[in-house]
């Protein structure tokens, strides 16, 4: 799990008798939602927005349960986007 941090640039390795890791931007400039993006396998609540594949009706243009699904993803997003690592991990009070 580290690694993936690691290579995207959200934490560093200290390396040492008392190595660690640490963040590698402060906590007010990482977003839950980056977080999210690196840690797990999709971001998307719902196989239906995965891709045109995933919808059995193959109305994808005129679904209204993918456009459902569509607003409640585009509404998580910008709530993960908008809370920082900061914050919702209380750093640097």
């Amino acid at each position: 799990m580290t690694n993936k941090l690691l290579a995207t640039g959200i934490i560093q390795r200290i390396v040492g008798v008392k190595g660690n890791f640490i963040l590698d931007k402060r906590g007010e400039e990482i977003s839950m939602y980056e977080i999210f993006k690196v840690m797990e396998v999709t971001v998307k609540i719902n196989c239906y927005l995965e891709g045109d594949d995933y919808c059995k009706c193959f109305e994808t243009q005129n679904c209204s349960l993918r456009k459902f699904y569509f607003r409640l993803q585009s509404s998580l997003e910008s709530m993960l986007k908008a809370i920082m690592i900061k914050d919702a991990l209380n750093i640097n009070k």
